[in-house]
């Protein structure tokens, strides 16, 4: 009786286990980088540019990241997905490590700046 029960607890922890999923749009992927190690960097277009200026108005550390673009990015496919505003700024919150007002203001940087469309 009582393996009986374990087994069920068991069954029931993998099948929630097994639910979980990226749809609540709790978990961020980071984007791969845009250059291998040891790749030299290509000089930044305007739009880059302006990116990172606008994101180190919102959080000098922020726009200091060596990945702020590759972050700026995944805004950029958070949205193509098409995840929700509040998704979208969470995610960004979590790449960038800012509160989400400096979020919100970063995703608006990358959508006027980094997003095609």
């Amino acid at each position: 009786m009582r393996a009986g029960r374990m087994l069920m607890v068991a069954a029931l922890v993998a099948g929630g286990l097994a639910g979980c999923s990226d749809d609540d749009g709790g978990e961020w992927v980071t984007p791969e980088p845009s250059q291998a190690p040891g790749q030299e960097a290509a000089p930044l277009s305007s739009k880059q540019k302006t990116f990172l200026e606008q994101v180190a108005a919102a959080d000098a550390k922020a726009a200091a990241n060596e990945s702020a673009l590759d972050f700026g990015r995944g805004i950029c496919q958070d949205t193509e997905q098409g995840k929700t505003a509040a998704q979208v700024t969470r995610n960004a919150a979590a790449r960038f490590a800012v509160d989400t007002a400096t979020a919100k203001a970063i995703v608006k940087a990358a959508r006027a700046n980094l997003c095609t469309g």
